[in-house]
């Protein structure tokens, strides 16, 4: 079975929306049992994310920079992972830092 994958970042990401749909896992595989998940809505596509996941706070507080969604062939989605804004921003630091290291500034430089 092929999937796709699809990123939602930038404005597309403050169009998802938390919708009331709370159910019940079906499945008792995994550690389900009893658990539950809550339908998020982008446009007319909808897809679920695990009580336990941090994505509804983080979506609340204005934290989800980008969101991979997973798409089957018979077109579901499902949340395959997200990126926080605060995790971009760290890489982003750590990338300049990582970039102004150069063999310059290591030279010894001359004291008079």
């Amino acid at each position: 079975m092929a999937t796709n994958n699809q990123v939602l970042k930038g404005e597309d990401v403050l169009f998802i929306k938390r919708t009331n749909l709370i159910r019940d896992y079906q499945s008792e595989t995994a550690g389900f049992k009893g658990k539950k998940y809550r339908v998020f809505a982008f446009g007319d596509k909808a897809f679920a994310v695990h009580e336990d996941d941090g994505f509804e706070k983080d979506l609340a507080d204005g934290n989800v920079a980008e969101v991979m969604i997973t798409i089957n062939e018979e077109g579901q989605w499902s949340l395959a992972n997200y990126v926080t804004w605060s995790k971009k921003i760290n890489q982003k630091k750590h990338a300049m830092e990582f970039e102004s290291i150069t063999v310059e500034n290591f030279k010894p430089s001359s004291v008079s």
